[in-house]
């Protein structure tokens, strides 16, 4: 495609799985994934079960997008996933 692509996905670890792997790998730098500034506070609104259920299936270290890691930091952290409806419907 020849414009920039925004992914707007779980954050989460399946969420980011399906941005890298679905996405990022066809896109390359045309490629970004939605972080929204207050994600540190609301990820707290997670589901633990969510995140002990899910698997890493793509490599860390290749991954060169700052806010991508930090965003796994933060999962990683919090022990918890969030789905991205989460915003939609506080909107409400």
């Amino acid at each position: 495609i020849p414009n920039n692509y925004l992914h707007y996905g779980d954050f989460d670890i399946a969420g980011i799985g399906i941005y890298l792997n679905e996405y990022k790998k066809h896109l390359g730098d045309k490629a970004r994934f939605f972080i929204p500034k207050d994600i540190e506070e609301t990820i707290k609104n997670g589901s633990r079960k969510r995140y002990d259920k899910q698997k890493i299936n793509f490599k860390i270290n290749e991954i060169e997008e700052k806010g991508l890691l930090k965003l796994i930091e933060i999962i990683k952290k919090e022990k918890k996933g969030l789905d991205q409806e989460y915003y939609i419907n506080s909107q409400c």
